[in-house]
Parts: C-alpha cells; structure tokens; sequence
C-alpha cells in the first residue's frame, strides 16, 4: 500500500503528538493488566460500520414525535460515511499504525485487538459517533449533550486505545462527523419545513404524523 503524500506528511508532523497519545493508552492498557479491554472492546463495537447508530435511527423514524430526529441522524451518518470512507479515506491512504510502525504493532498486539481493514485516516467509527450524536443535539433538546459528548469522546478513546488509529484520525473524524450533522441537520430542516407547508397533500401529513403505535392499535381494532 503506498500512502498519499498528505499521509506521509500527518506522519512525519503529527508523530510525536500521535505517539505520546498512543504511548499513554498503551501505559493505561499495561497498569490494568487489560482490565479496560473489553470495555474499550465493547464501546468500539457500537461504532462498527455504524450499524448500531442506523438502527437506532430507523427506529426513531417509526414514531412521529421522533421522526425528525430519526431522518436527521440516518442522513448525518450517510454524509459521514460518504465524506470519510467514499472520499476521505480512498484518497488520503493513510496505512493503520499497527501496520505502519513496529513500536504500535506491539502496541496493538498486547491489547489484542482485531485487524482494522482498510486505510485509517479519518476515523470511521468517530465520524459515525459524532454526526449521529450531533444530529441528536440539533434536534433534540440541548441537555442530550451530557450524553453525546462523553460518548463521541469514548469512542475516540476506544479506536487508539485499541491502536487501529492514530489520534490525529479520530480529531479528524470528530470534525467530519460535525460536518456532516450540521449538513444533515440544513437538509432536514428544509425537508421538514416543506412537509408541515405542504400538509393539505396526504402523502406529507403520513410522513408528519403516522405513527407505529397509533397503525398498531388500529389493526388490532379490526
């Protein structure tokens, strides 16, 4: 794998600041003895190919009261992915640290991680994160964001405490992440604007107001 000439100079910059990070979730993973492992294991997990996210998201569009909510999140993580796994990744080529450098490859080996495919700048996983969490925020009330922030910042901790990217990939994926929620949030803000003017029409109000619990309730009248 050859790596763009943008990767070659985020590793020769970034490579003291990347490694005194990396450095220190490898102390933190060798003073547990890998007792936070399986937690950082399990929070990774959530992020992976953001299924968990679009779950949630479609779930939520099955409900009136959170339907916007539901749209603006599933369209974050599909400007997210675009912008990060389409475009981002496939054109930068940045190779993973634990396939790049001996020292991360230790690294990565004592905490058992699993192979990451594919390049590693941004972070899929911290782009997924922040454009759902994000979305979340913009659209729902703001005290949302006492669970959001800690989460994204999570999620970034687990993919470098893991070694399958550097810090600078997970920063760079927060930012795509935002990008993306408040391009997700711009393009449901107009969809919905359109919706709530056009509701003489029967196909706006049933995306406005159809409800699963209320469709439930009239089948099992019948």
């Amino acid at each position: 794998m050859e790596q763009s000439i943008f990767a070659q100079w985020l590793n020769e910059t970034f490579y003291a600041f990347d490694s005194a990070i990396l450095g220190f979730y490898h102390s933190l993973a060798e003073w547990g003895s890998g007792f936070f492992t399986p937690f950082m294991k399990f929070i990774s997990l959530l992020g992976e190919k953001g299924l968990f996210f679009i779950l949630l998201a479609l779930t939520l569009l099955f409900f009136s009261k959170t339907r916007k909510n539901g749209f603006c999140m599933l369209v974050a993580i599909i400007f997210g992915a675009l912008f990060t796994n389409i475009i981002l990744k496939n054109t930068i080529c940045r190779i993973r640290p634990f396939e790049l450098y001996e020292s991360f490859r230790e690294f990565w080996n004592f905490v058992g991680a699993e192979h990451a495919g594919g390049f590693s700048f941004p972070s899929g996983h911290a782009t997924a994160t922040t454009a759902f969490m994000g979305a979340l925020v913009l659209t729902a009330n703001k005290k949302w964001c006492f669970l959001a922030v800690p989460f994204v910042i999570l999620m970034a901790a687990s993919r470098n405490y893991l070694m399958v990217h550097y810090p600078t990939d997970v920063a760079a994926g927060m930012i795509v992440g935002a990008v993306a929620a408040l391009c997700a949030y711009g393009v449901t803000s107009l969809i919905f604007k359109y919706l709530h003017n056009r509701q003489d029409l029967k196909f706006c109000r049933f995306v406005l107001h159809s409800d699963l619990k209320n469709i439930f309730l009239k089948t099992k009248k019948r």
